[in-house]
């Protein structure tokens, strides 16, 4: 079975419903404010939402992975990885060499699962597979 040089996972159907309803609700205070203001910051919103959740993807590659359309993670810049789990949601939280640590989400939803497209990219003995590994029994 050939492997595709790029994997892409997305937001699941329910989180991006929930994503649409907290930013409305966020830009809906400014009704209270001005009717005709509010009006057009919610309209704005959800077309900025609209547009946004085709970008809101996490990337699996060869050479690393790529969160957000946005920001670039290459495996040699990763230090250590751990599962943990915020609201219930299971994440891989990354440490790297250099910047700031990732949260990198694994319930996003592709053509299999993220967690495995992560291991099967990743190098052998990375720190990802190990940690893969350690949580899921063998990867």
């Amino acid at each position: 079975m050939s492997e595709r040089p790029v994997q892409t996972f997305y937001l699941p159907r329910w989180g991006q419903g929930f994503l649409i309803l907290l930013v409305s609700l966020w830009f809906a205070q400014f009704v209270l404010i001005s009717v005709p203001l509010g009006v057009g910051l919610v309209i704005a919103a959800a077309f900025t939402v609209a547009v946004g959740l085709r970008r809101y993807t996490v990337q699996v590659r060869s050479d690393g992975v790529k969160l957000y359309s946005l920001w670039w993670l290459p495996w040699g810049d990763v230090r250590t990885a751990t599962y943990r789990k915020v609201f219930g949601l299971p994440y891989f939280y990354v440490r790297r060499h250099h910047g700031w640590g990732w949260w990198i989400p694994l319930y996003f939803v592709g053509d299999g699962h993220l967690r495995e497209a992560i291991v099967s990219a990743t190098p052998e003995g990375h720190v990802l597979r190990t940690t893969c590994g350690d949580y899921f029994g063998a990867a």
